[in-house]
């Protein structure tokens, strides 16, 4: 016997019977049909249970048991064999093979049953195919359905649905532990709910799978905010990608999912959206606690939080945790303007890879679950997930593609592919972007092969002591037109403040006045490289003035010459640089302007440290000083020095009418030269 009907009590119910006495008793072979009742709305408090009874079969062990699943004699029950539409349930023979045709059709149509819905079995799950269909899953969870054991699919041929400022599926007190297969369909959300906590897609997940689906829109929540999931419990979240915007208002915001508990595992993923919480925000998982799984997964959206940030997920304990080929991208880190104080690293490390990373050298790191498109001259492309490039459907196809795609022909910021400069505004966005915390370390920057001369006008310099820029910048050998006039202001140049990179392949021209620490290209150069560039601007300062770069740490200096007028009010004017600190070298230079200081003034560098390099170097300049001048060089301390092949031009001096007390010597200098032995 079975019963295939909706049952409901406010008190004492069952499938078959409600056993008031088990004396005696027989029960056997006797069902009830668990799949209609795990979706029915009960008008009463209870319906019977939807697993764990032994009594309890879905609608596919029913419909297709037969006598060997079900045990029933074959001399009473009749089983009809399904259709394209229908399925039927077993029968009673003696009414199914009736002589009569209207009780043969009547005992067919009381077991007849649309199968195009689904079972919830991994066979036939329920088909989900519209918004009300995701609508009724969320509220029959609400009411207590968590669907353990069962399965859901949306239908083969939808692509899409809309869900609008859907309710998640699952809370903490009746979470989702079904088994969701998305079917490679995308769900729109714009969800904005930012007094209430775990909010995603699926609120509360537990046990189960969510899989091969994508997530874009926005979702806006109070704690544990996912694309996908809010909060998982435990079970499976795999081959689902966001191109969403998640935002908590309070804590733990996540590109995939918001937090994750124990006994969880998020796999084969990617975040392509911006993600944003008050505290704990990252690509992937916003907070993770002990003992979980995350693995072949990368995240190329934007993160940023007031506390507590990562580029793929903030580990709260590293107890029993795996992470395993998990990614993010500092180039996006990098140029990104974040909303709140803190962003992840845009530095390179073993988790963080630039965009030419992601773009050629992911199939070693993701592996063959991924597919990997290549490069072409204006688009560059993320790995994609296989499910989705290779689906059966074309608009599932062109999402998965265009959620990968990235417009290049700026570049990439790695030095076979610069980020391109073409105007005063994309100057104007490295200042901002250096002055908001990127220091822009290991990224490249290039003007654009149209641009030939840019005029800046009184530019505020790219880079403070505070905020440095340590990228790689090539000029391209454009003229740079200043007018600066900050004489409050110290490290004034194109670049205020640099070190670690590369500056090269540029011309600066007009006028320059600061305060401490000015030079045409670099105010201040604590390390890193300058060559290949030259000054025709007049500059103007305090202390350490010099024509290409004010003072110099531990840097160098190299192919490089001034035509400008330096002058310092203060100590330390040069014609390349106005002090140099130890462990730096200055090396194939010259100056042919005019070098005026109060002290320390020099052809070449004004005063310089111990363990410094000057060599292969001239100055056919003028040079005076009320104390303290030299033609090349004022050695503040010969200790480790290197001075090789310097020299400066006593002919031009020995008529100068100097404006300063002293001028260099102009006999019995062992680098003095006349200007016939420097011109010939």
């Amino acid at each position: 016997s079975y019963s295939a009907g909706l049952v409901s009590s406010n008190s004492y119910v069952d499938g078959v019977v409600n056993n008031l006495d088990t004396y005696g008793i027989t029960r056997s072979y006797i069902y009830y049909d668990t799949s209609i009742l795990v979706n029915y709305p009960q008008p009463k408090n209870l319906k019977p249970q939807v697993t764990g009874n032994s009594n309890g079969r879905t609608s596919n062990q029913l419909l297709y048991g037969g006598t060997s699943g079900l045990k029933l004699s074959e001399e009473i029950w009749h089983f009809d064999e399904k259709d394209d539409t229908y399925g039927f349930y077993p029968q009673l023979s003696i009414f199914r093979n009736h002589e009569s045709a209207v009780i043969r059709k009547d005992s067919i149509d009381s077991v007849k049953v649309d199968i195009t819905d689904g079972f919830g079995t991994s066979d036939a799950p329920f088909l989900i195919r519209t918004k009300e269909d995701m609508d009724n899953l969320s509220e029959m969870v609400r009411k207590g359905n968590t669907y353990i054991n069962y399965y859901f699919k949306v239908d083969d041929g939808i692509t899409e649905i809309d869900l609008g400022d859907f309710i998640p599926i699952g809370t903490t007190t009746y979470p989702f532990e079904g088994t969701f297969n998305g079917n490679g369909a995308n769900f729109k959300l714009s969800i904005d709910k930012g007094t209430l906590d775990n909010i995603g897609l699926f609120g509360v997940t537990r046990t189960g799978i969510v899989e091969n689906l994508s997530v874009s829109g926005s979702i806006k929540g109070r704690n544990q905010v996912g694309s996908v999931v809010g909060r998982q419990l435990s079970g499976i979240v795999r081959n689902v990608y966001s191109t969403a915007n998640v935002i908590a208002t309070a804590s733990y915001a996540g590109g995939i999912i918001g937090y994750m508990n124990s006994g969880s595992t998020l796999t084969l993923s990617y975040n392509r959206g911006e993600v944003l919480a008050n505290s704990y925000a990252a690509g992937l998982v916003g907070g993770a606690a002990s003992s979980n799984t995350i693995s072949y997964a990368y995240s190329s959206g934007e993160v940023s939080s007031n506390a507590g940030v990562n580029g793929i997920v903030n580990n709260l304990d590293t107890y029993g945790i795996i992470r395993s080929a998990i990614f993010y991208d500092i180039t996006v880190i990098a140029n990104y303007e974040n909303i709140y104080p803190y962003k992840p690293s845009a530095l390179a490390s073993s988790t963080g890879l630039n965009s030419g990373e992601f773009f050629k050298n992911m199939s070693s790191r993701l592996g063959t679950n991924f597919i990997y498109l290549d490069s072409g001259d204006e688009y560059a492309y993320y790995p994609q997930l296989k499910v989705f490039a290779n689906h059966e459907k074309d608009d599932v196809i062109s999402r998965s593609k265009k959620s990968v795609q990235i417009d290049v022909s700026l570049g990439l910021g790695t030095e076979q592919f610069p980020f391109l400069i073409k105007t005063i505004e994309d100057l104007d966005d490295i200042r901002s972007m250096v002055n908001r915390g990127n220091t822009f370390q290991g990224f490249y920057f290039k003007m654009d092969d149209s641009v030939t001369q840019i005029e800046l006008g009184d530019f505020e310099p790219i880079g403070t002591q505070s905020r440095p820029f340590y990228g790689s910048f090539d000029g391209n050998f454009v003229e740079f037109i200043l007018e600066i006039n900050r004489p409050d202001i110290d490290n004034i140049g194109l670049f205020g403040y640099f070190g670690i990179g590369t500056i090269k392949n540029l011309y600066v021209t007009g006028s320059i006045t600061g305060k401490n620490n000015v030079g045409s290209v670099v105010g201040y150069q604590i390390s890193g490289n300058v060559f290949n560039v030259y000054n025709h601007a007049n500059i103007n300062g305090v202390n350490q003035i010099g024509g290409i770069v004010g003072q110099v740490g531990a840097a160098v200096i190299q192919v490089a010459y001034n035509f400008g007028d330096i002058t310092a009010t203060g100590d330390n004017a040069g014609g390349i640089a106005g002090y140099l600190g130890s462990s730096s070298s200055v090396l194939n230079i010259y100056n042919r302007g005019e070098i005026l200081a109060n002290r320390y003034a020099a052809g070449l560098v004004g005063g310089a440290n111990s363990s410094t390099n000057i060599s292969n170097g001239y100055s056919a300049g003028l040079v005076s000083s009320n104390s303290y001048v030299d033609g090349v060089v004022n050695n503040l301390s010969t200790y480790g020095i290197t001075r090789s092949r310097i020299y400066y031009d006593t002919s031009l001096l020995v008529n100068y009418d100097q404006p300063k007390a002293s001028k260099p010597p102009t006999t019995g200098n062992a680098n003095g030269r006349t200007s016939n032995q420097l011109l010939y």
